[in-house]
């Protein structure tokens, strides 16, 4: 498969084959970043769509059982400043995400 954007966020590659090579180079787009991330909590799960190159990922630091906010978080802080700055929150969960995205979606569809 390849990427996937939905919205705001260009979803990591997941192509096929025998194991999740492709998915590990997608989401370690930038090796820097995802050692950066890791460590830190975040489990990037994609970009900002749009050839943008700000991380997308799970807060794992802040997740309620099987789920964690999805957040963006600031590419220039992390390369330039070897720092976390501020995620900025896209939604309070992945179900949050889709059901706001779908909102969207039916609210432009034509009635009639």
């Amino acid at each position: 498969m390849a990427e996937g954007v939905v919205g705001d966020i260009e979803f990591a590659a997941n192509p096929a084959g025998a194991d999740l090579k492709g998915l590990a180079a997608s989401v370690q787009y930038d090796p820097q970043l995802w050692e950066f991330l890791v460590p830190h909590g975040y489990l990037v799960i994609g970009r900002l769509s749009g050839g943008r190159y700000d991380p997308c990922a799970f807060d794992m630091n802040r997740r309620r059982g099987r789920d964690a906010p999805l957040v963006r978080i600031d590419h220039e802080q992390i390369l330039s400043f070897n720092r976390l700055g501020q995620p900025f929150l896209l939604a309070e969960s992945f179900n949050a995400f889709l059901a706001e995205r779908l909102g969207r979606l039916r609210r432009k569809r034509p009635t009639g």
